[in-house]
């Protein structure tokens, strides 16, 4: 009744039926069930993003926009809020996912420009992974803060195609931007370095295992699944106490304060 989906896939929208599947459980659930609580919310709003895009005939419905402007526009529209509460923040504003998802990449490829790589995997492809998500928003909220005009030519013409038509692999970023993918992710790359925005996987409840044996130990994660496999081993051989933080930060302060004590 329903297609089968990747693993961490919790909604689709299905554009003939005009329905937002949810599933109840992802593989995340198990490791970190505070970020995936907080990617389902981010994602359920995604996909009534697409349902109401095309309940009021933004989008055509059936008509087959470039994958990258149709899922950076979704992910414009629907950043939530994930310090302590979990909620939609307003369209244009950060979607801290998104933006961390970013940052991590760049930051295991030493903080340097992929040459434009990474925007023509994005603008020049019929699918995306993960990564190729955050680069779509991006793409759109760069657009839609610096170039108004370039991010509307953009909504119009996409707009414009009826039910089955689509446009080459390319050809909207191509037409719109009018300028190379190296230059365009240099200037995207300041943009995002001047964005504030919420650690989503530094802000979620950290638990701290302080265990006594001959000299003392400590271990920090957010997933209740590590944490039970953490007091199997230890239980019976070592003292332990466990203790929960809101953040990781303040669970390595106290951690790291009770590795100096006497």
């Amino acid at each position: 009744k329903y297609r089968d989906v990747p693993d961490g896939i919790v909604a689709y929208y299905n554009a003939l039926s005009n329905h937002v599947v949810m599933y109840e459980q992802s593989k995340l659930t198990e490791v970190a069930p505070e970020l995936a609580f907080k990617q389902a919310v981010s994602t359920i709003a995604h996909e009534g993003v697409h349902q109401i895009l095309h309940n009021i005939g933004v989008q055509q419905r059936l008509s087959r926009w470039p994958i990258w402007f149709s899922e950076g526009l979704a992910e414009y529209f629907a950043p939530t809020e994930l310090d302590r509460r979990v909620r939609w923040k307003g369209v244009g504003l950060v979607n801290d996912l998104r933006l961390y998802e970013l940052s991590e990449f760049y930051k295991s490829h030493g903080n340097r420009s992929t040459s434009g790589q990474l925007i023509r995997r994005a603008v020049d492809t019929p699918t995306l992974d993960s990564l190729g998500y955050a680069t779509s928003w991006a793409i759109v909220h760069y657009l839609a803060r610096h170039e108004r005009d370039k991010f509307n030519s953009c909504l119009q013409e996409a707009s414009r195609l009826g039910p089955l038509e689509g446009l080459p692999d390319g050809s909207l970023f191509g037409k719109n931007v009018s300028r190379d993918h190296a230059q365009f992710e240099d200037e995207l790359i300041a943009h995002l370095q001047s964005l504030p925005y919420v650690n989503p996987v530094l802000n979620q409840t950290h638990y701290l295992m302080m265990i006594q044996n001959d000299k003392r130990e400590i271990v920090i994660t957010s997933s209740p699944k590590e944490l039970k496999k953490q007091i199997e081993k230890h239980a019976g051989k070592h003292r332990y106490q466990v203790q929960a933080f809101p953040d990781r930060f303040q669970a390595e302060l106290f951690g790291q304060a009770w590795l100096r004590a006497k």
